[in-house]
This record gives structure tokens, sequence and C-alpha cells, in this order.
């Protein structure tokens, strides 16, 4: 039987659909534990996702100009910003676009989505893999270089909801115009491109590449690989060991995900 990540504590469930009368289909429904998990997620959920904004893009909390004019400096800046819930989705959009990024800007280098186009792998668990792998990879680097605050990150709701829905999904500067209400890097305000460079260590642009930086997340990429090749069986995810997912939302969520990309996969190829 299929099973889901609660988007309140993370937990796998097998029903208990929760669907919200507000939000448009089909990002309406959310996968709850019980009546307990569904109250304490709605009153985060209709806090922000129901309170209206003027224009295009989500509600963002008030920041100083003070504030505002040290995002350069601040890594977590997008999370102020943006609060626990909007940034649960929004660094999913910063991951996927920097994938695009690196396919049109840095030389061809694909990796998740792309990745699969590219290969175009046969089987569905190698084409979930490819990206859950990728996705992982990101997340380490953004621990790592303090971009991604741990212990107010909400794990369950951006792994268990958002990255299922999004992942299997180009992103590219135009479609986080229309999102997000405008991405510039320049902006005083947060940036996806921009959050990902300093999560990644350095630019999508190959030319501007920083050396030592790169050689920080190609040496993460291959410790995060190495670990994966002992630790995880791509046709038996549930196997895995849960050390390399500690700090970043725990091994139940991220098989979660595996699932229900290869369920995607299965469906649609």
């Amino acid at each position: 039987m299929a099973t889901s990540p609660c988007v309140h504590c993370g937990n796998l469930v097998t029903k208990c659909h929760f669907a919200c009368p507000t939000c448009p289909p089909p990002n309406n429904r959310f996968v709850v534990c019980d009546r307990n998990c569904q109250k304490a997620f709605w009153k985060v959920h209709k806090d922000i996702s129901h309170q209206p904004s003027p224009g295009i893009g989500p509600t963002i909390t008030t920041m100083s100009e003070e504030e505002l004019t040290g995002s350069w400096q601040n890594e977590q800046a997008w999370f102020k910003t943006h609060g626990s819930y909007r940034s649960a989705e929004w660094i999913v959009d910063c991951y996927r676009m920097r994938a695009d990024d690196d396919v049109a800007w840095g030389g061809m280098n694909f990796h998740g989505l792309y990745e699969v186009g590219m290969s175009d792998p046969s089987d569905s668990h190698t084409k979930a893999f490819i990206i859950v792998k990728d996705f992982l990879k990101f997340f380490k680097l953004g621990i790592r270089n303090e971009v991604i605050p741990p212990s107010k990150f909400n794990f369950a709701l951006c792994i268990g909801y958002f990255a299922p829905n999004l992942l299997v999904y180009a992103f590219e500067k135009e479609d986080a115009k229309i999102k997000w209400g405008g991405e510039n890097v320049f902006s005083t305000g947060p940036s996806l491109r921009l959050t990902a460079e300093t999560i990644y260590g350095f630019s999508c642009m190959a030319e501007d590449s920083d050396a030592e930086a790169q050689e920080q997340e190609e040496r993460v990429e291959r410790e995060v690989s190495e670990i994966l090749e002992r630790q995880l069986d791509a046709s038996n995810f549930d196997a895995s060991g849960k050390a390399i997912f500690e700090n970043v939302g725990g091994k139940t969520l991220w098989t979660g995900l595996f699932h229900s990309l290869f369920r995607h996969y299965e469906l649609h190829g």
C-alpha cells in the first residue's frame, strides 16, 4: 500500500488526506497522520497561505531596511523573509532553478531532472534515485554552508509535500518571476539564484566559478556519493542506512520522497 509523509510530523501514513477548501487544486491536498496533526498544520497553513497580497507572488515577512541591505551577508535572510511555511517551497524552487541554470549557463552540467532527461534510464527506480541523490546533495551543502537552518526548517513540508510535487518539473527564471514576483541577484531581497550560489559556493556561470569552492562542492558530492553507494540501493531504498539523513529531516521523509517520485515515473514514464 502506498504511503506518504505527514506534512506536520513526517511520519509515513497511508490515508488521512486533508483537502484545503480555499487553495486551488491540485495543490490543496495534504497528508496528515490524524486530527491532531491536521489541526497543527492548519494553524500555520491558513495564516500564511490565505492572507491576501497585492500583485503576483506570496505574502512575505516585512524586513527592516538594515535587514534587507544585509541580505548579501546573511545567508539565511531568505528564510527569515519567507518564514517556515513559504521557505519549504521556495528552497525547492531554488534547487530547480539552479539545475536549469547549470545546463544553460554552467557548461551543460546536467544533474537531477536534467540528468534523467539526458541519460533517459528505462526504469523508474533509477530515475527517482538520480533526483533524490542530487536533491540530497543540495541539502547537505545547504546545511554545511549554514544556508538552511536545520533546527527551524520545515523538512516535513518541504520533502514530504513540495518536493514530490515539484522536482519532476523544470523551473526557469521566467517561472520564478511569475510565481515569486521577481528574480534578481542584485536585489536587496532574497534571490533564488543567489541563494543557490551560496549553497553550492560558486556561481552557475562556468567562467565565474571559484576553484576552491567548486573543489569543496565536488568533495561533498564524492562524500555523499560514496555513502549513498554503501548505504543505498536504487532497487531497495527502504533498506538505506539512517546516518546520511540525520541532519536533513530523517530517513522516513527521504524514503517517502523516493517512493513518490517512483510512483510518478511508473505512471507517467
